[in-house]
């Protein structure tokens, strides 16, 4: 230890000393390229896996929606027929108790079936003869004499389908009657919209008026 010459007094020394700094400089800047390279080449990977999987998602986000959108037509196109075929059952039973050109009179109940009660029909007018004719049981109230459900006796003022020896009631109590399908069928449509579409307030407001309608219907029908 008593002989070694100092390091900085020895030529072979600071060669060794300048190559060692060379070599660490070359590797400090090999890795910083290394590290430059790496960090270009990820954004070029990035947005190309980000591209696929958009599309992907935008491929679904259309499938959902056309899904969404034909369940919404079916629906509706079930609310609507359903509807449509409502209104104009109902609107041909309430024609005869509305319009003109009908044959009208007083019907007195003699009896009654399940669904159908008959009776005696005498037309407006002295001159006019009695017959016999039907009416549907639903549309005569209760109150009457003993016998065919407490319906014998009751007298109604009704209207004659043309060509037939079927009687409608005239009044409100005829033309609500009449429209008895359309308030069922709003019921039924307003189940369908808040069943399946989700929509409560127009399920609401559907059965809010089918209600009204059935409601009034049975009020003015049993008086």
């Amino acid at each position: 230890m008593e002989g070694r010459t100092p390091c900085v007094e020895s030529r072979e020394c600071v060669v060794a000393v300048a190559r060692t700094a060379e070599r660490k400089a070359g590797a400090a800047g090999s890795a910083e390229r290394t590290a430059s390279g790496s960090g270009a080449r990820r954004p070029e990977a990035a947005p190309r896996f980000k591209g696929r999987r958009s599309r992907i998602r935008r491929a679904g986000e259309r499938a959902v929606g056309m899904a969404l959108l034909l369940r919404l037509l079916a629906v509706w196109a079930v609310v609507l027929v359903l509807l449509g075929a409502a209104a104009w059952s109902s609107w041909q039973g309430c024609r005869d108790a509305v319009l003109g050109g009908r044959e009208r009179g007083v019907l007195t109940v003699r009896s009654c079936d399940p669904g159908v009660c008959r009776g005696s029909f005498v037309p407006d007018g002295a001159d006019g003869a009695s017959r016999l004719v039907s009416v549907a049981r639903s549309e005569v109230p209760a109150g009457g004499r003993p016998g065919a459900g407490g319906r014998a006796g009751v007298r109604l003022a009704v209207a004659l389908r043309p060509g037939t020896s079927e009687a409608v009631r005239t009044g409100w109590a005829g033309v609500l009657h009449a429209w008895i399908p359309f308030g069922g069928a709003l019921l039924l449509g307003a189940a369908l919209v808040g069943a399946v579409l989700r929509w409560r307030r127009t399920a609401w407001a559907g059965a809010v008026l089918g209600a009204a309608v059935l409601g009034g219907a049975f009020a003015v029908s049993s008086s």
